[in-house]
């Protein structure tokens, strides 16, 4: 390989079982993220089926009474709401606790109803619900989703992890292969190393992890351009590549092929380039504000160019997206764009951010 002038011997080598290890953390990680799944789950699924079914054929009850409601926002948008409602119908009383999340850009207080199915009125919940059901929806599906894809990433790299071990364990002709460093961290005198294989196209290959003891380092050298690489070696049949200490132990040599090879990186390190000047870059904290900045830029952008399509062209007047827009925004744009809504839906219900006092009439 033309990155390094260290040569292997012709014969096929094995790789020690300890080069490569699984992820570390990955399972005490998975079984955190599995628990926060299954608490969300049991949490709101049932709430969010029940809400549907209602929505099939709602009826508003008008001496219903809530109490101990209470809506709290975290990171700005994510809600959750929760209240105890009691009502009657068909002559039976009913007690019931509802809890809601969902993303919300909403300020202020919630005004709300308690609604129940028609055919079934011990189904109830509350008119915000039903108004929020496609953002609770979506909610629920991005974080269960989040939660166990998580653990599905890191199952597969422990497998990933454990087919490199027994591979390479296997005597065959290794290739030497460029590393990309990702980190190094040491704790109790161990350093755990995530690297990377360098792809020809100078894309990165799956996350490999290697630990040294104290008194052990990687193996690694400048390339051409100065920079910082791993020095590894790939079985044939492994999915990982593996990253050498600098004591070559980790490969079978004899001791006489390890005394070469030492020679050879003895001389690689004695003639290698000076390391390139490190580029100047905008300091962290600035970044992460000026990718805010751009972010909240674009999200401006395409939430004004949607609300305008829900206002003006849309045939859905609840779209949950375009009902959420219209509410939050001031009440000059807000006006407008009921005016625009009642104007095409001038005899229906009117939709969440456009109704008035008794939440289904035109304000």
């Amino acid at each position: 390989m033309a990155f390094t002038k260290l040569e292997l011997p012709q014969r096929a080598l094995s790789i020690t079982p300890n080069a490569i290890v699984p992820p570390r953390g990955v399972i005490f990680g998975t079984v955190v993220f599995m628990a926060i799944f299954g608490f969300f789950a049991w949490l709101y699924t049932p709430n969010l089926v029940r809400d549907w079914m209602i929505s099939q054929d709602p009826v508003v009850i008008q001496d219903a009474r809530v109490s101990n409601g209470e809506c709290t926002t975290r990171q700005g948008v994510f809600v959750s709401c929760s209240a105890d409602v009691t009502y009657g119908a068909r002559g039976n009383p009913y007690n019931r606790h509802i809890e809601l999340a969902f993303w919300d850009l909403h300020t202020g207080d919630y005004q709300v109803d308690v609604v129940v199915n028609r055919n079934d009125p011990g189904m109830a919940t509350l008119s915000l619900g039903l108004d929020m059901l496609w953002s609770r929806t979506a909610t629920l599906a991005v974080i269960l989703f989040l939660l166990l894809g998580a653990p599905i990433i890191g199952g597969g790299n422990i497998l990933r992890a454990r087919k490199a071990q027994r591979a390479s364990t296997t005597p065959a002709r290794l290739d030497l292969v460029p590393l990309h460093i990702a980190n190094t961290q040491t704790r109790r005198g161990v350093t755990v190393v995530n690297y990377h294989a360098l792809l020809p196209s100078g894309k990165h290959g799956p996350q490999g992890t290697a630990t040294f003891a104290a008194g052990e380092a990687p193996l690694t050298q400048f390339d051409d351009k100065g920079k910082l690489i791993g020095v590894g070696v790939r079985h044939p049949d492994s999915p990982l590549p593996a990253l050498l200490d600098e004591g070559l132990a980790r490969i079978s040599l004899t001791e006489r092929e390890r005394r070469e090879a030492l020679a050879q990186l003895a001389v690689t390190a004695e003639a290698a380039p000076a390391a390139a000047p490190a580029k100047k870059r905008m300091p962290a904290p600035l970044r992460v504000i000026l990718g805010v900045v751009v972010m909240l830029v674009v999200m401006a952008v395409a939430a004004g160019g949607y609300w305008l399509w829900y206002v003006t062209s849309s045939n859905n007047r609840f779209d949950a997206l375009g009902m959420e827009i219209n509410a939050i925004l001031p009440e000059p744009l807000n006006a407008w764009g009921c005016d625009q809504l009642q104007q095409r839906f001038m005899k229906e219900r009117a939709p969440f951010g456009c109704t008035a006092a008794d939440h289904t009439s035109w304000k």
